[in-house]
Parts: structure tokens; sequence; C-alpha cells
């Protein structure tokens, strides 16, 4: 399963630097705060772009307040006080486990009202808060909603850059007061972690990425190129189709796999299996009214075959689509949403997984639970899951569910950080 995933890469990456390689070159570091976006506007996803250029308009005065404390605070306190800074969001399990290693604090102890105090213990700032908190920002990405990036004056556009990289410096210096070693995190593109990544590098610590997803986007958004010095994927197979379409070596050297990120079953926890529920995990909702419709329409064909069988659809939903999840309900007219925040305790009490689109696959066969890829809503091909028919789910059902085991692959250790 390799090269073909992402196919589109190569062609893709080449007419993007062509088209920005004046502005890349001459603003750099204003570029690291638009490139992700820019790449989503010449992929053809201008919603997604201009939504996130609104989200990151907006000016958040407490932000930038935190901001200037830390910085304040950090002349203050002793050298080599963070040696490791780990940021990994969904990742729960490993997130825990790094911290255990390096002897980390558990900020999610630390109530709101106390945590400016805890600043004084330099391992409390949270690194990847303080980029891009600022109100040059916000108003540079309210120009983006309404004009082109290379539209905007040299004059502005060098303003932007000689700010961003006074960002980089002061944060690199902050990184070198702290004595950071190494930055463990998710991701090197959005505007944030391309500063936090270019700031490590000044500083002379590693910056190391756990892919947040199950890599599904053939032009690889969000994904490549890859600023990082390392990116760790889930799969054996990610790894080879990411290092057959990025062709560099210098980029082929980056990407590993050694270990799966999600949490695996423990043996210790164990949830208890709701017989009737088939969980229902769905990729975003298409925008287009006909296009969504078409979309519910084959979902429930699917989970009338589950209701056939004396069972029970539940559906999970798109963090994206939370805010349509009762419109999602009524239009689909069976079933119910879930009310479960912790994906793996939904995946963990279900009978069987059923999704379009969504990572939700792999994490699902890699916690011992059986997935199936609805066919007719197939867009990419995931490990561990097969894509059936309604009639091959059908028949699927009617016959136990049987099929392969889950895949035996070890947690991602700690130490790949070393």
């Amino acid at each position: 399963m390799t090269g073909p995933q992402f196919k589109d890469f190569l062609e893709f990456n080449k007419r993007f630097c062509d088209k920005y390689a004046k502005q890349m070159e001459k603003y750099p570091y204003a570029f690291m705060l638009v490139e992700k976006e820019l790449r989503n506007i010449e992929s053809g996803r201008e919603w997604l772009a201009y939504a996130n250029f609104k989200k990151l308009s907006r000016y958040k005065p407490l932000k930038n307040f935190y901001r200037s404390y830390a910085f304040l605070v950090a002349r203050f306190l002793s050298k080599n006080t963070l040696k490791t800074y780990v940021s990994l969001g969904r990742f729960k399990s490993l997130e825990e486990r790094v911290k255990q290693h390096y002897g980390l604090r558990d900020e999610s102890k630390v109530s709101k009202l106390k945590y400016p105090f805890m600043l004084i213990k330099g391992d409390a700032i949270r690194l990847s808060s303080l980029p891009v908190a600022r109100c040059g920002y916000s108003s540079f990405y309210k120009r983006l909603l309404r004009s082109d990036f290379d539209s905007l004056s040299e004059k502005y556009l060098d303003k932007i850059n000689r700010l961003a990289k006074n960002d980089v410096l002061k944060l690199s210096d902050l990184m070198k007061r702290l004595g950071v070693k190494r930055i463990i995190a998710t991701g090197d593109s959005t505007s944030a972690s391309r500063l936090l990544c270019e700031a490590a590098k000044k500083a002379g610590a590693k910056y190391f990425v756990v892919a947040h997803g199950y890599v599904q986007d053939p032009k690889l958004i969000s994904i490549a190129p890859i600023y990082a010095d390392r990116i760790f994927m889930w799969t054996h197979n990610q790894q080879a189709s990411f290092q057959e379409a990025v062709q560099e070596e210098s980029q082929k050297s980056k990407i590993f796999f050694e270990g799966s990120p999600l949490r695996v079953k423990d043996n210790q926890v164990q949830e208890e299996l709701e017989e009737r529920k088939f969980l229902f995990a769905l990729e975003p909702l298409p925008k287009d009214e006909d296009q969504k419709k078409s979309f519910i329409d084959i979902v429930r064909s699917y989970a009338r075959k589950v209701i056939e069988c004396g069972a029970e659809p539940v559906f999970r939903l798109h963090p994206k689509d939370n805010k349509e999840s009762e419109s999602f309900l009524s239009l689909v007219g069976c079933g119910k949403l879930s009310s479960v925040r912790d994906v793996y305790y939904d995946i963990g009490t279900s009978r069987c997984v059923v999704i379009s689109n969504s990572s939700v696959a792999v994490q699902s066969a890699l916690y011992g639970v059986k997935s199936v890829q609805i066919k007719g809503l197939k867009k990419f091909d995931f490990e561990y899951t097969e894509a059936m028919s309604l009639a091959e789910f059908d028949r699927f059902i009617k016959n136990g569910m049987a099929g392969a085991g889950s895949p035996l692959i070890e947690p991602l250790s700690p130490e790949v950080f070393d």
C-alpha cells in the first residue's frame, strides 16, 4: 500500500513552491505564518483556509498577557529547568508515559487559577502557547480574509516578517535559558508550531512530531514538507508510503515508524461490552447539501442493517460537526448519538466500528475491535479494515462478524525521543 496513496504530493508541491518562490525567499518568517493555509487554498480548500484565518484573526488579550508574563518570568529562572517539552494532545496515554519517562509535571492537575504562579517553576511554561499570541498577527490574518497573500504590499510583509523573526529569536533565547533539549508535538505546520520548530533549531533543540492522525491527504497538507527533525507514523505502511511520496533523501530520513502512538488494550482496564452497540465513526459531513443528503442516505442504509439484526447504531460525528449533531440524527432517522467523550471507551464498549474515511478505523483495530469501511464512501485504504458493500456488510453481521484478529504492534516507546 505504498506510493499511490500520496501520488499527488510531488506535482502539487512543485507547483506550490514555484508559485510562492519569491515570497518564501524574501519573507521566510512571514511565510511560516501562512504556508499551511496557502496550501489549503491551492488544493481547493479555500473554505478551510479562511475558517482558520478567521480563528487566527481573533485577538486574545489573556493569551497575550500570558505570553508577556512567561517571557518576563523566564528571565529570573535558573537554567536547565525545562529540558523536555511535551504537547501530544489526543495521545494522552503516550503523553503520560513520556512525562513519566522524563520526570515532568502533570499540568492537568494544576488549576487555571494557580497556573500563573506555577511559572516560577520553569517546567510549567507552555511553549506552544507563546507564538502568534500578539495583536500584530491578528491584524495580519484579518487582512488575509480580505486580500490574497501575494497582493499584500512589500512594506507590510516586511513588517510582519521582522515581527515573526523577532519572536523566533526571543523563543530561541528562552529555550536556551530553560535548557530545552527536545520538543515532542503532533505537528510542525501550523503558524505557532512553525515558529516553535524554527526557534528550536536555532536553540539547538530537537523537534519531534508524532503524526496527529492516520494520514489520508494525497497532497500531504499539514504533513509535508517535514520541518521537524523526525516524524513518527502510525504504521509501517504509512512510513513506506510517505517515504516513497517525498523521494528526497533529506525528507525520507526524517520519517520513522517505531511503534503505535495509539492507546493499546490494557488488560487491567476492561470496558463493559455493550452487545447491541455498533459505533459509526464518520468523517466531516459534506458542505454541499446534495452531497450531504447522499452521504446520509448511504450511512442510513448500513445503520438499518444493524437494526435488522437486533443491534443499535450509535453515531460518533467528527468534532467539526458537533453543532450539526441533532440535525444529523433527525435526517438519518434512526439510532442515537454517542455521548461518550473518550473515543477509546466508545470503541471498547462496541461490538464493531463502522467508519467512513476516519482514522478511528486504525484506532479500533489496534484496540482489538473489528472495524468496517463503508465501501460507497471510501476515499482511502485503511490498514486492518475491510471495505464492504451493503450486501457484504449484511452477510458479515449475520455470520457473526468473523474476520482477522487485531494486529500485534508494540506501543511507541518514550525512549525513541532520547
